[in-house]
């Protein structure tokens, strides 16, 4: 793959991923730490652009050749800090609507940038020779930051039942067993039999009342 090439398809990895994050889920979060890190990373963003210059600001890794070295602004501590932008506000916007393939396209996007970033420093090597002391004294990205929001993700939520299961269960109160002869129910003041297996225990007899999507709780004494 030509360097043209594979700076092509990391921009367009970046934008799908991006895209994707961005077309599945709210673009403002609800959680108040989630909302301190989004306008975090946007300033990070805005102050980085700034620093760069609309001139030289290029979504593509190559470098061009009237390019020249920014080292103020953020870039006087992080020598990217548009994709640090990217990676936290990214990040808390799966962490605040979470689903797993929103986790899986963040990794993608997480990998992609690593490998992007990694080209261009070769690239930035290669044209600027002071950039092995730059290196030497700043950080790729924002340290002990970037994935520590998908940490706090609610991971419960995922094995949350629907709404119609829970208004099930809360009808009943259920705290339920079985034992090898009946099953059953204690709802406030009321403790009795609820129901008898079928022979086969593969469905609920005609008299059930407790409903299948109501798990068990804890046996009665």
């Amino acid at each position: 793959m030509n360097m043209r090439l594979r700076s092509y398809f990391y921009v367009a990895v970046q934008l799908a991923a991006i895209g994707f994050i961005v077309c599945t889920g709210p673009i403002l979060t609800s959680r108040l730490w989630c909302q301190v890190v989004e306008v975090g990373g946007l300033a990070l963003g805005a102050w980085a652009v700034t620093a760069m210059g609309l001139r030289q600001l290029r979504a593509a890794p190559d470098v061009a050749a009237q390019a020249r070295l920014v080292v103020n602004g953020p870039y006087r501590w992080i020598r990217h800090p548009m994709y640090a932008a990217v990676l936290l506000i990214t990040a808390v916007l799966v962490t605040d609507n979470f689903t797993w393939w929103r986790l899986i396209v963040w990794l993608v996007l997480l990998l992609n940038l690593l490998e992007k970033l990694h080209f261009e420093e070769t690239m930035l090597m290669q044209q600027f020779p002071e950039y092995a002391a730059y290196r030497q004294r700043t950080k790729r990205l924002i340290p002990f930051v970037l994935g520590i929001g998908i940490l706090f993700a609610d991971w419960s939520a995922l094995a949350t039942p629907e709404p119609s299961q829970l208004s099930l269960c809360n009808e009943y109160r259920v705290v339920t067993w079985v034992s090898d002869k009946a099953d059953y129910c204690q709802t406030p003041g009321i403790t009795a039999p609820a129901t008898q297996r079928s022979q086969n225990h593969s469905r609920w007899s005609p008299r059930s009342s407790p409903r299948p999507n109501c798990r068990a709780a804890k046996p009665l004494p």
